[in-house]
């Protein structure tokens, strides 16, 4: 793991911090589309904050290996590597929402071309299709705990949310609203029965079926970070 010194003075700043149960909820612009084959993770949204604060606007240099990200968040359980389990959960609709496909078309149309006959139904001129599974919905919610001031300064950064934007996908976002709960620890990561996040095995919480690679804290991307665990929507075991 990466650790950076630009990161330091919000590490010890967060874990000085008081953390307390939270719902978060974005509410978007109505009837937005949001493309659901990846769940939209709540601390990854506050480390994309923490990046810009702490790296003046700037990204981070490409790496093969993660970086430690602190986040306003109760950490749940640590990696040997030092990789965090954030209390956290992912993003799901709330409110009226409907499950849709959002169907992108690639068509060549050419004018000029050497080609004596340019086919469009193979090769490098092929029309083609490819289908997103999306959910319409104008608000989306998420449980952590964490600091309530701090969750809300970093989200005030984040303006729109959801992939494939260029596409006619993604969400506006209205307005954030951040609110105290009840929640607890279980509460978190299990919603009726089902994990609320990806969940990495050996953290004391285990899903239904073998552990598979996945990403399961920011940056989810990263395929050094994989570990073996459960998707979102996977049964607990009991």
């Amino acid at each position: 793991m990466i650790v950076l010194p630009q990161f330091e003075e919000l590490t010890q700043r967060y874990a000085e911090m008081e953390h307390e149960p939270l719902t978060v909820t974005a509410h978007l612009l109505p009837n937005s589309t949001i493309v659901n084959y990846h769940n939209l993770n709540l601390d990854a949204l506050l480390a994309w904050g923490v990046v810009r604060i702490s790296m003046n606007g700037l990204g981070l240099e490409t790496s093969t290996e993660p970086y430690w990200q602190p986040v306003p968040l109760e950490m749940y359980w640590e990696e040997e590597t030092g990789l965090p389990l954030w209390c956290s959960s992912a993003f799901v609709p709330v409110g009226d929402s409907c499950e849709d496909v959002l169907v992108h078309h690639k068509y060549t149309g050419v004018q000029f071309s050497r080609t004596k006959q340019v086919r469009t139904t193979v090769g490098r001129w092929q029309s083609r299709q490819k289908a997103f599974p999306v959910c319409v919905c104008d608000a989306l919610e998420a449980r952590c705990i964490g600091n309530k001031s701090e969750i809300e300064h970093l989200l005030s950064f984040v303006e729109v949310i959801g992939k494939r934007r260029g596409g006619g996908a993604g969400a506006v976002v209205a307005r954030w609203q951040v609110e105290s709960a009840a929640w607890d620890r279980e509460d978190i990561f299990v919603h009726d029965g089902k994990f609320a996040r990806p969940v990495p095995a050996g953290c004391g919480i285990v899903g239904a079926g073998e552990p598979s690679p996945l990403g399961w804290t920011p940056p989810y991307w990263l395929p050094s970070g994989f570990r073996p665990g459960w998707p979102a929507g996977t049964e607990r075991q009991v």
